[in-house]
């Protein structure tokens, strides 16, 4: 069996999703090809593409959230091919060349703007074979309506009605967004520690976010005054100003400060509480860990989106100006009983499996 995986850099979750699918499936036999759409028109054009997306985010959120807001309420009833899938069209020749070359039996997308230019090609029957999308947030995003698959992947059977009511003709696969299956290990507090080298005092974790929206140096200042005996792990990713930045603070509490790292799972599984932005895979990766998370700097559109369903469903705090990130931090500190409610809700709630459940229902074959 050939699967191929059509992703983007936007962020790094739409990749992380494609990986963990890839991965499993790869573990059991299947051959995988993953194609990045804009690095495959062009290195350079990926990186520009990344640069503008990053800088709309962090210096211009409030244009974002308008483009996002216009769209999400837009008028279906009176149908015009969006800006997005005109994009798409533009760039598919490369992905048509790497689908004829590859001949997959399935092909799996994790971002809309590659759904689209999928559905160019398949309504211009340059495309035999089942198209999976994969939704990797908490909410629907605008234009997954616009692109033809075969099966959708939502986060939650909640996000049914949304599906129906955007009149999205896929079937729906509300089983999880996925995510790596080493993140499944229960690996105990004190023995994940001492694999990474910490002491056995409570972790406090701080996730940034790859766009550098929000300012990171206040989140790990603001935590620092929290009179409680504990070290504090910051995880910088591929913000490297946030991560030289952090270095240099002088602050009261331990500090271990990293960049990008591939043991994120076991730094989980050491840590107490998430401070984190509300992305999609980080979010997922934290339920399937049943670790609590306060949730900051979200970016306008689909992380507001992620923030709501994760506060609502009672898996995350939000903090905001009348409550400083301290103070609600503290009120989770001090009441364990909270801490334990949102691990049961992450328990009762939260899909812990969505890989397997992806991986398998490609590997059954049910096409």
């Amino acid at each position: 069996m050939k699967v191929l995986f059509v992703t983007m850099t936007a962020g790094q979750g739409h990749n992380s999703a494609c990986a963990a699918v890839s991965e499993y499936i790869g573990a059991r036999g299947a051959e995988c090809m993953t194609v990045d759409i804009l690095k495959s028109l062009s290195p350079l054009a990926a990186k520009a593409f990344e640069k503008a997306n990053n800088g709309l985010i962090r210096y211009s959120p409030f244009s974002y959230e308008l483009f996002y807001g216009f769209y999400e309420k837009a008028d279906k009833e009176d149908y015009q091919p969006s800006p997005i899938y005109i994009l798409g069209a533009l760039v598919s020749e490369p992905l048509r060349k790497a689908i004829e070359d590859f001949k997959p039996d399935y092909i799996v997308c994790s971002h809309v703007f590659c759904a689209l230019a999928l559905t160019y090609l398949k309504r211009r029957k340059k495309i035999n074979c089942p198209i999976i999308g994969i939704v990797t947030d908490f909410t629907i995003h605008p234009f997954w309506d616009e692109a033809v698959v075969d099966i959708l992947v939502t986060a939650s059977p909640q996000l049914n009605y949304s599906c129906n009511a955007k009149g999205i003709e896929a079937e729906i696969y509300p089983v999880g967004i996925p995510v790596r299956e080493k993140f499944l290990e229960d690996i105990p507090k004190r023995r994940a520690r001492k694999m990474l080298g910490l002491t056995n005092q409570p972790v406090l974790m701080i996730i940034s976010g790859s766009t550098g929206y929000g300012n990171l140096l206040q989140t790990v200042q603001a935590l620092d005054k929290l009179p409680y005996d504990m070290q504090i792990v910051v995880i910088c990713g591929n913000n490297k100003t946030a991560y030289n930045r952090i270095r240099k603070l002088d602050i009261k509490k331990p500090l271990h400060c990293y960049g990008y790292i591939d043991n994120i799972d076991i730094y989980m599984s050491a840590a107490d509480i998430l401070v984190t932005k509300p992305g999609g895979i980080t979010a997922s990766e934290a339920i399937v860990k049943r670790l609590p998370m306060v949730l900051i700097n979200p970016i306008p559109g689909q992380e507001v989106r992620n923030m709501q369903f994760l506060v609502n469903n009672g898996m995350a705090v939000y903090y905001d100006d009348e409550m400083p990130l301290d103070e609600k931090t503290a009120r989770l500190i001090t009441e364990p009983s909270h801490l334990d409610c949102i691990r049961h809700n992450m328990e009762v709630l939260g899909k812990r499996d969505g890989v397997k459940k992806i991986g398998d229902l490609i590997l059954n074959k049910l096409y």
